[in-house]
């Protein structure tokens, strides 16, 4: 049965990609394995980026091997440093990504930075334009603060927006996207569940320059238990609840995680999970909720 909710995110099959990540980039073999096993459980829709090393390239090999290209939703984001005012350049970069990965058309071509939403007015013709051509279905953006999600729910010909939310993040939740996001008509995708993979860490084995996240490390273990759950049900129980229309990626490093994540997806979690995650985890720093303040 397809779960229509469940994006598997491919940043780890074309390079090495999470604080938790212990195997590095995974070999042609066991990325098929974790591609195929992601399809038979159910998963339809594959998200990958044009900066993920090799990802699109990998992806695309794998879904014409299994023979599920024509089926597959597949999203992609172009080059990252891409600046909004050379149309032609995304065009091309749509062209080469499309080719990498084997496909016609993009399910949803996610624009990698937040700040591009002030050339909106700018872009948005040539957006159109790429949609009109059949290249791609939807336009997105990937955001990482609550203003910038705000604003972009609020564009015309802007219809997903990618945000980050979690077990231990509640920011975007607090300032009413799912909400607005209702209220335009628009689709949201949920990023950064694991938040890197943070919420599996122990404090034995945190990375020593991380140890300003003890506390919560041992918090997530410590909630989890009186609930019941391992942090991975923990985790992906918390965001299908409080975001109950969005679609939610998961990455895995190996086929047996992506089984688990299906298998946790699907967990009944107890109703108390988001009251008591809401109170555990009520004020947190940006410092643990924003890897790019690791310094990593």
């Amino acid at each position: 049965m397809a779960d229509a909710r469940l994006i598997l995110g491919t940043a780890q099959l074309g390079m090495r990609y999470g604080v938790a990540n212990d195997g590095g980039q995974p070999d042609h073999a066991a990325a098929m394995d974790i591609v195929r096993t992601a399809w038979e459980g159910g998963v339809r829709e594959f998200d990958t980026a044009s900066s993920y090393g090799e990802s699109e390239a990998v992806l695309g090999r794998i879904l014409h091997d299994l023979g599920i290209a024509d089926r597959a939703l597949v999203n992609s984001k172009p080059d990252a440093h891409w600046d909004g005012t050379d149309m032609g350049a995304l065009d091309r970069d749509l062209d080469t990504s499309l080719s990498r990965l084997g496909v016609d058309r993009l399910h949803t071509l996610i624009l990698h930075r937040e700040s591009l939403l002030g050339a909106w007015p700018r872009m948005a013709p040539g957006l159109a334009r790429l949609v009109d051509s059949g290249r791609v279905q939807r336009i997105g953006v990937s955001v990482y603060t609550p203003g910038a999600a705000r604003d972009a729910l609020l564009l015309d010909g802007l219809d997903v927006v990618q945000i980050p939310s979690n077990l231990l993040d509640r920011r975007f939740e607090i300032a009413g996207i799912r909400e607005l996001a209702d209220e335009q008509g628009k689709h949201l995708q949920i990023r950064s569940i694991y938040l890197q993979g943070l919420i599996f860490m122990t404090p034995q084995t945190l990375p020593a320059d991380m140890d300003f996240a003890q506390s919560v490390v041992r918090d997530v273990q410590a909630l989890s238990s009186r609930m019941g759950l391992a942090p991975l049900e923990a985790a992906l129980g918390y965001v299908r609840k409080a975001w109950p229309d969005s679609t939610v990626l998961f990455g895995a490093e190996k086929a047996a995680q992506v089984h688990d994540n299906l298998k946790a997806w699907r967990r009944d979690v107890p109703d108390m999970l988001i009251d008591e995650a809401r109170k555990v985890f009520a004020d947190l720093p940006e410092k643990i909720l924003n890897p790019s303040l690791w310094g990593r």
